[in-house]
């Protein structure tokens, strides 16, 4: 194989390795590959032409084991082409067994206008990760507790998938960690995050509070707290519900200091800001 497809093909794998392509089109271009890798290998029978001569002194002069070198040579190249399929099928058989759908009630239906492509879902044990999931087919309803993988997170649920604005039922910017509450026949879309049911979920356990959603009496004592912004988008919120906007008690953007009062079972959301209890 030219070295030139040996890198297009370890680059296919590295798409599909990322979920960027699909086993099928994976399957298709490294098919296409080794047939245009075979033409090349061709060359040498369609270019050889015997060679005539006119006396015998002049035929001792070519190797009575020159079609053996070439046998030889056709040979060779057949095992590295082999021997490159190996190692680069290895690594998916490895990624299949990681990113294995372990949850029965999980599943996709192709017939359905609403279903989603399993290139978009991945779950594993339990943990809904980067993707776009109709609630109720591809995860479960329930409480999830979303922690963002890198500044870019981002967390949406709609009732639909038109892609319109109106669809959007909420959304959030988690900087470190955040709540959701998902309903049957809902969508949720989780970029640069993953979610966890909120009963499997670590409680935060650090000292300050500060950017986040904390579930009070979990991850953050009741009581009253002095709030202190960080910067000039300081904002916090207090709220029955973890991702309803009409369930919310008390909040407020501010530049200087607010005080609040949490009861167990509310969420406690700060963006910007430092909480400290009274």
């Amino acid at each position: 194989m030219s070295k030139l497809n040996e890198n297009e093909l370890r680059k296919l794998k590295g798409l599909l390795d990322d979920g960027i392509i699909t086993q099928e089109e994976f399957n298709r271009k490294k098919e296409d590959l080794l047939r245009e890798n075979s033409s090349t290998s061709s060359i040498y029978s369609i270019n050889y032409k015997p060679i005539s001569f006119s006396s015998d002194s002049a035929k001792k002069k070519i190797p009575n084991n020159f079609g053996i070198i070439k046998i030889g040579c056709l040979g060779f190249i057949a095992i590295v082409i082999v021997l490159i399929l190996v190692n680069t099928l290895k690594p998916y058989n490895q990624t299949t067994s990681v990113t294995t759908v372990t949850d029965s009630n999980i599943h996709s239906n192709n017939d359905d206008k609403n279903s989603i492509p399993e290139d978009f879902k991945k779950v594993i044990d339990g943990t809904i990760m980067s993707g776009h999931y109709q609630v109720g087919k591809d995860m479960k309803a329930g409480e999830y507790k979303i922690f963002a993988e890198n500044e870019n997170a981002y967390m949406e649920i709609t009732k639909d998938i038109k892609g319109k604005s109106d669809s959007i039922i909420y959304n959030y910017l988690p900087k470190t960690f955040s709540y959701i509450f998902a309903k049957d026949g809902q969508y949720v879309k989780l970029d640069n995050c993953y979610a966890v049911p909120a009963s499997k979920a670590k409680k935060f356990d650090g000292k300050e509070y500060k950017d986040g959603q904390y579930k009070v009496g979990f991850d953050i004592p009741a009581g009253e707290y002095n709030i202190t912004a960080n910067n000039e988008n300081a904002y916090f919120e207090v709220s029955t519900s973890p991702s309803d906007n009409n369930t919310i008690v008390n909040n407020d953007c501010f530049t200087d200091n607010r005080m609040a009062t949490i009861k167990d079972g509310q969420y406690f959301k700060l963006q910007d800001a430092t909480a400290i209890k009274r």
